[in-house]
Formats: C-alpha cells, structure tokens, sequence
C-alpha cells in the first residue's frame, strides 16, 4: 500500500505597528496587527464606534487587535457606544499585551 502524504505548512506573520503616542483612536489598519506602545506615561487606546459615519474604522466579527506594553506607559483601552469590554481592561506591566477581539453582537 502506497500513501501518499501532503505536508502543508502556513506561516502566520503579524503586523507590528509601533507607537510612542499617549493616544490612539484604533483604525481598520490596526486590525490584525500588534500596536507596540513605547512610551512613559499613560496610554489610552479608543475603540470607536463601529458605523456609516466612520469609515476610518470598521472592526468584523473575527478581527483581533492586540496592545503590547514596550514602555512604562500602562495602555487602558476605552470603548466606544458599541463596544463591551468584560471587566477593567489594561495591561498589568510592562511588556505585557492585551487582545481585543470582535465576537460579534457586543459579545
């Protein structure tokens, strides 16, 4: 018996955008990427709210941002009308991350 084995690799590589703000609305570009933040003082990251009059934003069922703490700076996000964010949401120290992910009908 002869079989035949298909290998299949995928490489999976994640956007890093970098940043030395102490603010920053969240865009469509950010979705699916890692925004680094390097910076001393305070970060507050806004989610927007998701609709027609904003077409710099649009944040789908499936989408993933993730906030990397490279700096002091710890990053709180803050949500717009039509996000829910379960408890309070910031990054604990220092190289640390959060996810924000869209589940969908404000899950």
């Amino acid at each position: 018996q002869i079989v035949n084995k298909i290998t299949q690799t995928t490489e999976l590589r994640v956007r890093i955008i970098e940043d030395s703000t102490t603010a920053r609305t969240l865009k469509t570009s950010d979705m699916n990427a890692s925004v680094a933040f390097d910076n001393a003082s305070d970060i507050t990251v806004t989610v927007p709210d998701e609709d027609s009059n904003n077409p710099d934003f649009a944040f789908e069922e499936g989408d993933i941002s993730t906030l990397k703490q490279d700096g002091a700076g710890q990053i709180t996000p803050v949500a717009g009308n039509n996000a829910t964010f379960n408890g309070d949401v910031k990054t604990p120290e220092q190289r640390t991350q959060i996810q924000l992910s869209d589940r969908g009908n404000n899950n």
